[in-house]
């Protein structure tokens, strides 16, 4: 590993980050200049195939670094907005299986212990991919995993998530249960959130 090396990894992850979050605007024609400040791409799609192909060069080349790490968790989030819903799974289990390092500024956490968010982020999307690719009951393990991890906003999603599944799964004993955690930890005055932000997660009918 070099200084050099570490340097370039993450302005090409700032570069993905910057196309992964740019605007989507149907009007736009071709595909966008990937990683350039006011992007846009006509969908969702094309603004992830043309962000996948930076974090697959991330992972390719500096796999090992702590930005690699990151890396991984976005290239699940896009191979999900292209419904490619195995390869998102592979993808965050990769996030999960490797160590958090510091030094990225990504939300890879500390590489000395202490909080790690991309883990939390990496097993709520974990889930995300699983109950769309059908694997329910494994989503409910995903999930309640969650729920031992993050007390926060992802507490809540993770109840809220768990009842969807159940509720489909024809459980209505068990989702009328985790909707009734899931909104009373969105009413408690106490919590560390102050309810759920419904724009955060990519499940909601």
């Amino acid at each position: 590993r070099t200084k050099n090396n570490e340097i370039a990894a993450s302005k090409l992850y700032q570069k993905g980050l910057r196309t992964y979050t740019a605007m989507i605007d149907p009007s736009v024609k071709g595909d966008g200049k990937a990683g350039e400040e006011g992007q846009a791409f006509a969908t969702v799609g094309a603004r992830a195939q043309a962000a996948l192909k930076i974090f697959n060069r991330i992972v390719s080349k500096y796999e090992g670094y702590a930005v690699a790490r990151a890396a991984h968790f976005y290239r699940g989030r896009c191979f999900y907005d292209l419904k490619k819903f195995g390869d998102a799974i592979t993808a965050f289990k990769k996030v999960l299986s490797t160590k958090a390092g510091g030094g990225c500024g990504c939300g890879g956490g500390s590489s000395k212990g202490g909080s790690d968010a991309l883990q939390a982020l990496a097993l709520e999307n974990l889930g995300y991919a699983q109950a769309a690719k059908g694997r329910l009951d494994d989503a409910l393990t995903t999930f309640a995993k969650l729920r031992g991890l993050d007390k926060g906003t992802r507490l809540d999603w993770a109840y809220y998530h768990d009842a969807l599944i159940r509720e489909k799964k024809g459980d209505i004993k068990g989702a009328i249960a985790s909707y009734e955690k899931f909104w009373k930890g969105a009413q408690d005055p106490k919590a560390k959130t102050t309810g759920p932000n419904w724009g955060l997660s990519p499940v909601k009918d």
